[in-house]
């Protein structure tokens, strides 16, 4: 019985290492691939960020622009009617009183 206890034990082990080998034998070739690939993958990232780079400034800025009209037509709009009431008293106001020469 101590055996066959003994034997499942090992078996354990070998298996956990075979395991364990088998990782890292994967992640050594995850690795060199990785790095064979490396320089593609920064020319790419350099092509793509010379390329979009630009596009997403220039739509930044223009994003910017119309949020800065949008905001001053939000405060200008509501004040229309009392800049109309305004114009409308200093207009009979200037018109009702003689010019004085």
């Amino acid at each position: 019985m101590f055996e066959l206890l003994l034997l499942g034990g090992l078996a354990l082990v070998a298996v956990a290492v075979l395991l364990a080998a088998f990782t890292a034998v994967a992640f050594m070739f995850r690795t060199l691939i990785w790095l064979v690939l490396l320089p593609f993958k920064l020319l790419i990232g350099l092509i793509v960020g010379v390329v979009v780079f630009p596009i997403v400034a220039v739509v930044s800025i223009i994003g910017g622009l119309i949020a800065i009209v949008t905001v001053g037509a939000l405060v200008a709009v509501p004040l229309l009617p009392l800049l109309v009431v305004g114009l409308l008293v200093w207009a009979l106001v200037k018109v009702a009183k003689p010019v004085v020469a």
